[in-house]
């Protein structure tokens, strides 16, 4: 990971591999005793870059990220992600502030292999998925309650 930022502006770029811990099947495998298949174990290898603006009233934020899945006896597949998001201070004093904004995250997967049979990976991956958030963030400090 690589990261700077200069006067609220950052900018990240992420390359990375990593367990998926969605399930039991996912993280770590399985193995059919009956037939002798063992299948699962998945790790997800790709790149993220993600850039922010943090002003003072508030900033906004995106990110994008590719990645390649593999597991043993489970197929292969890949997933692309997207999110972007703004936010801004609606109240700030010294000793309090209340932040809001509007959030995205958006994934899409190649092949869903959510299942937990031989030759799926048991993860949560839906051909598209969509969520809007409404983040709310409540800060302040009295005395020595923070």
């Amino acid at each position: 990971r690589w990261s700077g930022s200069d006067d609220g502006l950052s900018l990240g770029i992420e390359v990375a591999r990593r367990s998926v811990s969605d399930s039991y099947l996912s993280y770590a495998g399985a193995k059919d005793s009956l037939y002798g298949l063992t299948w699962g174990g998945v790790t997800r290898t790709g790149i993220k870059l993600d850039t922010s603006y943090d002003g003072e009233d508030g900033g906004v934020y995106a990110s994008a990220g590719y990645y390649g899945l593999t597991g043993k006896n489970v197929a292969k597949n890949s997933m692309g992600e997207i999110g972007v998001g703004a936010y801004w201070r609606a109240y700030k004093t010294n000793d309090f502030s209340f932040t809001t904004g509007l959030g995205m995250t958006s994934f899409f997967y190649n092949k869903n292999l959510r299942y937990f049979s031989y030759g799926h990976g048991g993860y949560f991956s839906p051909k598209s998925y969509v969520a809007l958030g409404i983040p709310l963030e409540i800060a302040g400090r009295k005395g020595k309650l923070s």
